[in-house]
């Protein structure tokens, strides 16, 4: 995937939540677009973020060409 390709999916209004699938096989849930950060070849994604406040606990940093597919999905608060 480029990163003007994952860009534009974050940027997409309404917003809605993907999921990346990887090639080693794991996935990541990006659940609001302020949660993931595109580099030119990289994309970084926070994890587990704060309930009360939306900040990430930790942060993924992804190869933009391991991500293999992305696809939309619903989150309980949806």
């Amino acid at each position: 995937m480029s990163a003007p390709e994952l860009r534009d999916l974050l940027k997409k209004q309404p917003f809605v939540p993907v999921r990346l699938h990887m090639s080693d096989s794991r996935t990541f849930d990006v659940k609001h677009p302020e949660m993931a950060w595109v580099t030119t070849h990289t994309v970084h994604v926070g994890l587990d973020a704060d309930k009360e406040y939306g900040i990430p606990s930790r942060v993924e940093y992804l190869s933009l060409r391991h991500i293999v597919s992305v696809e939309p999905f619903e989150t309980a608060a949806s």
